[in-house]
């Protein structure tokens, strides 16, 4: 009993506005993406799965940008103003490029 309370207790003082606490899923999905599009420039890949691998990668870019981007963009033309604890993710990261630098 005494150690259920003792994790409540420290449950109470977290900060859940905390943004670190917290995985972005644009970003997350942006990383998993990169990780497809690396399986397609592995040597150790069969061609044709790195055809499979090039199409998921393709695939996903266009269902982010139709889906994800566009959210966004509408969510700037209604004036949308809302504050998201991850917002603080996306300013603080940069976006990485698609592919391992040295290939």
């Amino acid at each position: 009993m005494q150690d259920t309370e003792q994790t409540l207790a420290e449950t109470t003082n977290h900060n859940f506005d905390d943004a670190s606490l917290y995985i972005n899923r644009e970003l997350s999905w942006l990383e998993f993406n990169n990780r497809v599009l690396e399986e397609a420039h592995d040597e150790l890949t069969p061609i044709m799965e790195k055809l499979k691998f090039a199409s998921i990668f393709s695939s996903n870019l266009d269902e982010f940008f139709m889906v994800r981007v566009g959210s966004f963009l509408r969510a700037i033309e209604a004036d949308i103003n809302e504050h998201d604890p991850a917002e603080e993710q996306l300013s603080n990261k940069s976006m990485k490029s698609p592919t391992k630098s040295g290939n």
